[in-house]
């Protein structure tokens, strides 16, 4: 007959897993991890993965809430303001020819000219 203690070792050499190991493995598919690299991190097949992501197994565990950053941070108006100012003065210089003369000049230069358009509403 086996012993608790032959089941676990039976069940270690398997790969079955314990309910941290879930939740890692859970919260690491939120944040959008490959299941194949969970997989193999934690010695079970894609398969298995693929159980706990879809709650076929391990169901009733659910992760704490995870920080998934947003790709599509919103613009603060000065900057969207200032980059739409930017590709009109390039659009003009394209226009002109000119935008070679465009390219040599800096950041900062650039940035001057649009405030200084910005103020006086004249071009420089």
């Amino acid at each position: 007959m086996r012993t608790i203690a032959d089941h676990n070792a039976a069940s270690a050499k398997k790969g079955v897993l314990k309910a941290e190991q879930v939740l890692k493995i859970k919260e690491a598919l939120l944040r959008g991890e490959n299941p194949r690299a969970l997989a193999v991190l934690f010695g079970v097949s894609v398969l298995t993965i693929t159980r706990i992501r879809n709650g076929d197994t391990w169901a009733w565990l659910k992760p704490q809430s995870v920080f998934v950053p947003s790709t599509a941070a919103p613009v603060p108006d000065d900057v969207a303001n200032s980059l739409a100012a930017l590709q009109k003065l390039m659009q003009e210089e394209k226009g002109k020819g000119g935008l070679e003369t465009l390219a040599e000049k800096t950041a900062e230069q650039l940035k001057a000219e649009i405030m200084v358009e910005e103020l006086t509403g004249r071009k420089i």
